[in-house]
């Protein structure tokens, strides 16, 4: 570990044990250069670490949080409801990426809806399929857009996000199942970290 390595150099370089107080010194570099990891979706409990002077920043990192988006020349809701009507645009039915999305729409207020408008059995229903290949391709890329719209966009949303840079805070969105794209989870019995966290990474690579 780098801690073992910076006393190793200590006793190599002057043939003498580290004292105390470079042992507490090598402990504070590493807490400097740690990331610490921290869990955060649309329910999260308000609890823990402050983040942008804000019990509540894990709630609204999520995509579900209402906080209307202006991205060419539409405006949505939320980054759920903008990233749904995207899809479509990969879909047999791109005409069905309409007003239903946007604000005032049928899901304005519903980003739960809005996801399950677009899932298999749904875009059945309306006689439409989406071209998988294509969207596997485009959905990291539409969800960068939205993602940045938003941090342009909401300086609260802007503040959580540099504050965790800052403090070297590790964003992981918390989803279920051990093969999440989007999101994580960490496993009771051996703390590791499973799942692509793909939501977590984009938010983490935004910029000014």
């Amino acid at each position: 570990t780098y801690f073992n390595s910076f006393l190793y150099e200590i006793k190599i370089m002057s043939s003498r044990r580290p004292t105390t107080q470079e042992h507490e010194a090598a402990e504070g570099l590493v807490l400097l250069r740690q990331e610490f990891n921290e869990f955060f979706y649309s329910k999260s409990a308000s609890r823990g670490i402050v983040l942008g002077r804000d019990p509540d920043w894990r709630k609204y990192l999520s995509a579900f949080w209402p906080h209307v988006i202006y991205i060419d020349n539409k405006s949505f809701p939320c980054v759920e409801n903008a990233f749904h009507w995207y899809k479509w645009l990969c879909s047999t039915r791109p005409d069905l990426a309409n007003q239903r999305y946007l604000v005032g729409g049928v899901f304005d207020g519903f980003p739960q809806s809005a996801k399950s408008s677009t899932g298999k059995g749904a875009m059945k229903t309306m006689n439409a399929r989406l071209d998988i290949p294509m969207w596997n391709l485009d959905r990291i890329r539409v969800m960068r857009r939205l993602l940045q719209a938003r941090f342009n966009q909401d300086a609260h949303f802007r503040e959580i996000l540099l504050e965790a840079k800052q403090r070297k805070i590790r964003l992981l969105h918390f989803e279920r199942g051990n093969n999440s794209f989007w999101g994580c989870k960490q496993k009771k019995d051996t703390g590791e970290i499973v799942g692509e966290n793909m939501f977590g990474e984009l938010l983490m690579q935004l910029t000014l």
